[in-house]
């Protein structure tokens, strides 16, 4: 694991021995199977995430129905509003596949940003990416049809598409999984 976010780091940042050294002692990596829930709705978000091997999903939960929001793969950061807010979520985090996530807390991340006050670009970059990608993931649900949100998501992320299973991308697309399958089916016919 400790390759895994000296790996992470280097290709942000370039950090001495002695500052990635001050960074895995903060013991911030941590492993995640399959399937935990990191957040739960109505709980106060204590932690902040950078996923380093994996990926995660917010999901809201609707009468008993999973709406999925978000999915995060690697060197993304998971923020959860609880988080920067201090209120109680709204909705789930968990993960998708086995995980590996760098977990940080307001006091490690105030101890980290002590040590290596650079890193701090880091953040500021990666949740710019998020913010952005967020502005156009909110401006194609609201234009688009459900066929082009999931051509646009084919196109610019086919990886992600092959990755999820199909009942969370409908979920995420806010079609049903029949209808999903058979958007793929003329869309491969075509």
């Amino acid at each position: 694991m400790h390759n895994t976010i000296t790996t992470f780091l280097s290709q942000h940042l370039q950090l001495s021995k002695e500052e990635a050294q001050a960074f895995l002692e903060l013991d911030l990596v941590k492993a995640f199977p399959k399937g935990t829930v990191l957040l739960e709705e109505g709980v106060l978000s204590k932690s902040c995430f950078v996923v380093l091997k994996g990926c995660v999903r917010s999901y809201y939960l609707v009468e008993g129905e999973e709406k999925n929001t978000a999915f995060y793969t690697e060197n993304q950061i998971v923020t959860p509003i609880s988080y920067q807010n201090q209120q109680p979520s709204e909705y789930y985090i968990s993960c998708l596949e086995d995980c590996i996530l760098c977990v940080g807390s307001t006091t490690k991340t105030e101890q980290l940003l002590n040590r290596l006050p650079h890193l701090e670009a880091i953040g500021y970059q990666l949740n710019g990416q998020k913010a952005i990608e967020n502005q156009r993931q909110y401006e194609a649900y609201k234009i688009l049809s459900p066929e082009q949100r999931y051509q646009k998501m084919l196109t610019e992320n086919p990886e992600l598409c092959n990755r999820i299973p199909q009942y969370h991308l409908a979920s995420y697309l806010g079609i049903t999984p029949e209808t999903l399958s058979r958007i793929r089916k003329r869309i491969v016919s075509q």
